[in-house]
């Protein structure tokens, strides 16, 4: 900030020098322009240093930085390294969820993860098996259409879920008997 507020008594203390001077010796009007032009100069400067910013905000390249000078430094600088602390978030987070995936994954029993609509966005392969579900093909697909059980279809139909369900499965190795709960979350 202090940056900010030296550049702006630099430039006002240039436009008036400028102003003086050329004003002394030429007149009041050659002054103002001379002021002006003081003025344009810093804008185009502000302008171009913008759309640098702009430019690079498209493609950021955190260990290549445009180089500029004063507050503009500092603008890209504060940038790269809020980028870099994003990065190292996001990072973290998708760990957290890589690992938290592995976790129930590695689950004995199955597990759909499913939105507010019933739709599936992710199972376990214990889950798929148990109810014939493609991990891959059938994200985004309403569970009731996929898990095709009359009882299940009531189950998820009346919202009741303080009680498992227990349900019949016939698979590739038998009959299998089910004990299904949903347990709402988020």
């Amino acid at each position: 900030m202090r940056a900010v507020f030296f550049r702006l008594i630099g430039v006002v203390t240039l436009m008036l020098a400028a102003a003086g001077l050329v004003g002394w010796l030429a007149g009041p009007l050659p002054g103002v322009l001379a002021a002006s032009v003081v003025a344009l100069s810093v804008i185009g400067q502000d302008t171009a240093a913008q759309l640098r910013l702009l430019a690079w905000l498209k493609w950021p390249q955190l260990d290549n930085l445009p180089v500029m000078r004063g507050v503009w430094a500092e603008v890209f600088y504060r940038t790269a390294r809020q980028f870099r602390l994003w990065e190292t978030r996001l990072a973290r987070e998708e760990d957290k969820l890589r690992r938290f995936i592995e976790a129930l994954q590695a689950s004995p029993n199955g597990v759909i993860l499913m939105d507010a609509s019933d739709q599936i966005d992710w199972c376990n392969d214990t889950a798929a098996a148990h109810f014939g579900l493609d991990p891959q093909r059938d994200l985004r697909q309403h569970a009731v259409h996929l898990i095709r059980n009359p009882e299940f279809f009531g189950y998820m139909g009346a919202k009741r879920f303080d009680e498992p369900l227990l349900m019949r499965r016939n698979g590739a190795r038998g009959s299998l008997l089910l004990s299904v709960q949903v347990i709402s979350y988020g």
